[in-house]
């Protein structure tokens, strides 16, 4: 195997290992973590994530609104850190700002992340609530935390150990 192929099947191990591993710290069941030989760099975390709807209609007043607001950051922030987790554990380990393929697509992901919590947050607003810091306020903080973990010793040992049985 080349070293510049040996090079994108590891940076893709260390992008899925961080994903995995925030997976399972908010709570998920990861079915299966991936790297793919044949074409180096991709790479798929699977996991299984208990989804459901907003259990408030924001159109039904400010009471209802503000709930919608939080039960909608509630279920949307622990995929954003577990978007985010990927490519910071990426850039984490190859010491180097976030170039690749798949860094590139997660990074999209919470684009699309930060659009539709857009939307609801003018239709929240129109009913006169407060939804507090703007979105990409909320996403940087987002991304400082994560960061932050993934710089925990003991978690980015974990991290480690998964992307090197990725490799292996």
């Amino acid at each position: 195997m080349s070293r510049g192929r040996k090079t994108h099947i590891g940076v893709a191990a260390w992008h899925e290992a961080g994903h995995a591993l925030a997976a399972m710290r908010e709570g998920r069941w990861v079915v299966a973590v991936e790297v793919c030989t044949a074409i180096p760099g991709n790479g798929v975390t699977r996991q299984l994530v208990r989804s459901r709807r907003n259990r408030f209609n924001p159109i039904r007043g400010p009471g209802n609104a503000r709930a919608a607001w939080l039960d909608t950051i509630e279920r949307y922030l622990p995929e954003l850190r577990v978007t985010l987790a990927g490519p910071l554990a990426e850039a984490k380990a190859i010491n180097r700002p976030l170039r690749s393929l798949g860094a590139q697509l997660d990074l999209e992901k919470c684009q699309s992340l930060a659009k539709r919590l857009n939307a609801l947050r003018e239709c929240i607003e129109e009913e006169g609530v407060d939804c507090g810091p703007p979105i990409d306020e909320l996403f940087n903080e987002q991304r400082k935390r994560v960061r932050r973990w993934l710089g925990r010793p003991e978690n980015w040992r974990a991290v480690e150990k998964i992307a090197y049985q990725l490799t292996v």
